[in-house]
Formats: structure tokens, C-alpha cells, sequence
């Protein structure tokens, strides 16, 4: 995959510009102080393990799932369906226990195609695209142990991201021409980064993500309008819907994001000799993508 380094704009620190989230719905936020529930009330609760409420958010370990370590810690949203990606704002606290190298934000658990972390102590990002991936430098530095409050906001019209931290505009940049997020419908977001079998160590609250307007709440599907039955299962996975649209296809991943079955099916599917574990079930419609965590005793 071709990468792009893209430079900074820098804009001056004497100046305060807030984010504004006017023109926007709130779809979620999971305030992650001492439960994992929605607040907006679209969505499920966030999945965690070996997540606990502490320091005045959750707590992440650092030790990555690699299927060997059972002291691994996890954090996930759940699936965000159905909002427009040609305009967003996706805000989170965070705190690092060594904010040297660490992962903050990754958008997308399986196509991560938006993720936001530290190298060297200064915050950077990574926006894929289709055919590369584009890195853009900020000049902004990350402490150890302190609270921060990071927003991205991205227009596709304007062909362009607005990164803020502590609510200040630090940094806009232009991406390349033509420029489309390569996200396949994957709106799970967690601080751990499956491509490189890292997380971070430290803490996240107060998660948010804001829509274009033009998208209306009550237009919006949610993966309660989806169940998988019987959960847990012996790889026979029944799948009830209540979206109006047709099942397109349906796509089964292990723990660890690796796709290990596909299938064209109304509503039913089986798992040949499936190993014991946790599988996440992305059922494909029209319109929109539901992502359901099922659990297979084998």
C-alpha cells in the first residue's frame, strides 16, 4: 500500500478555535465512567474485558489479544450504522501511561481506516484510503499521564480533516484529490489496532461521535433491530432482522479480525468445525452493515 506523508498546517496557538458541533446529530456517547452504556440511547452497550472503571474513566492495559494471554484488555463500541461519512466528528478523552509510541483512536475494527496515535510523543494520524495511506504530522506534543481531549473532524466536500485538541484547532489538512475513505462499513471503534497487535495502556472517556445533519436520528438503524439465535451456538446461526431491506450477504470474523467465512444467505448459515471462541457476524444490507458478537462453544 502506497503512503503519503502529508504536512501540517499549522495555525497559531494565541488563537482559540472551538469545535463546533452545530449542523450535526450526536448518534453516540459512551461516557465510560462507570458503565458502558449508550447515553444517546441508539446503540448497545460497548464491549469490554479487563476494562475497569478507575482514574475517572476505563482502563486499558495495554496487553494485546494475541489468543495466548488471558490478562488481555479489549474495548470496543458497538457497530455505529448508517451515518454519513462525508461528514463527521468523532471526539474522545484519553490519558497515556507512556505517551511515547501508543495507539489513541482506531476507526474501524477490521479496515482501520482512520487511526489516530503517538510516535515519538507527538500526536499523528492515518487516513486510508483505497489505494494509500496518508500519515499527517502534528507538531502537537503528548504528555504522560494527562488528560486530553481529541476531535477529528473530517468534510468530505471540502476534501479535508480538522484535528482539535482540548477543543483548539491544531491542525488542518488538505487530503489528495479525489480522496475516499476506505471503510467497508465497518463503524467500530476501539482504542486497539489489530494490524500492528497493539493497544493502548492508558485511558478512555467521554467518546463521541456527531453526523452530518442531513442524516436524521430517527433515519438511523441500529444493530438492536438485529438478533443472532441460539447465542451461544454450535456454528448453526439463526439471524432475525427487522430492517426493511433484503439480507445482500452475510460475513463471519474471528477475535482478531481475520475473515473466516462469507455467505449468501436469507437468514441462516453454518460454521463448519469452528474453533470455540468469539466471532463477530457483519450482516450486509443495502443501505447498511450490522456487526453482532456471537459466541461458539463448538
Amino acid at each position: 500500500m502506497k503512503k503519503i506523508i502529508l504536512l501540517f498546517t499549522l495555525i497559531s496557538a494565541s488563537v482559540n478555535y472551538g469545535q463546533n458541533t452545530s449542523g450535526y446529530n450526536l448518534l453516540v456517547n459512551y461516557p465510560f465512567t462507570s458503565n458502558l452504556s449508550d447515553t444517546s440511547g441508539n446503540y448497545n452497550d460497548a464491549d469490554a474485558t479487563n476494562a475497569p472503571f478507575q482514574g475517572g474513566g476505563i482502563y486499558l492495559n495495554g496487553i494485546y489479544n494475541n489468543g495466548n494471554n488471558g490478562n488481555y484488555s479489549q474495548l470496543f463500541t458497538d457497530q455505529i450504522s448508517s451515518f454519513d461519512m462525508n461528514k463527521f466528528i468523532v471526539k474522545v478523552d484519553f490519558k497515556l501511561d507512556n505517551s511515547a509510541n501508543d495507539q489513541i483512536l482506531i476507526c474501524g475494527k477490521y479496515f482501520r481506516w482512520l487511526t489516530a496515535y503517538t510516535s515519538n510523543n507527538k500526536l499523528e494520524l492515518l487516513a486510508y484510503s483505497s489505494s494509500s495511506g496518508n500519515t499527517i504530522v502534528t507538531n502537537q506534543t503528548i504528555t504522560s499521564n494527562t488528560w486530553y481531549t481529541l476531535g477529528i473532524e473530517y468534510n468530505h466536500d471540502a476534501n479535508q480533516i480538522k484535528i482539535y485538541l482540548d477543543n483548539n484547532l491544531v491542525n488542518t489538512t488538505d487530503l489528495p484529490a479525489g480522496f475516499t475513505f476506505f471503510y467497508n462499513d465497518d463503524f467500530i471503534f476501539t482504542p486497539e489496532d489489530g494490524g500492528i497487535a497493539s493497544i493502548m495502556k492508558g485511558y478512555w472517556r467521554n467518546f463521541y461521535i456527531y453526523a452530518n445533519a442531513t442524516t436524521g436520528i430517527n433515519d438511523i438503524y441500529s444493530d438492536k433491530q438485529v438478533s443472532l439465535y441460539p447465542n451461544p451456538s454450535n456454528g448453526m446461526i439463526n439471524i432475525d432482522t427487522e430492517i426493511p431491506e433484503p439480507i445482500k450477504s452475510i460475513q463471519v470474523f474471528d477475535s482478531v479480525g481475520k475473515q473466516i467465512g462469507s455467505f449468501f444467505s436469507d437468514g441462516k448459515i453454518k460454521l463448519l468445525n469452528p474453533n470455540r471462541g468469539i466471532y463477530f457476524v457483519k450482516v450486509n444490507f443495502a443501505e447498511t452493515a450490522i456487526v453482532k458478537k456471537v459466541i461458539i462453544t463448538g
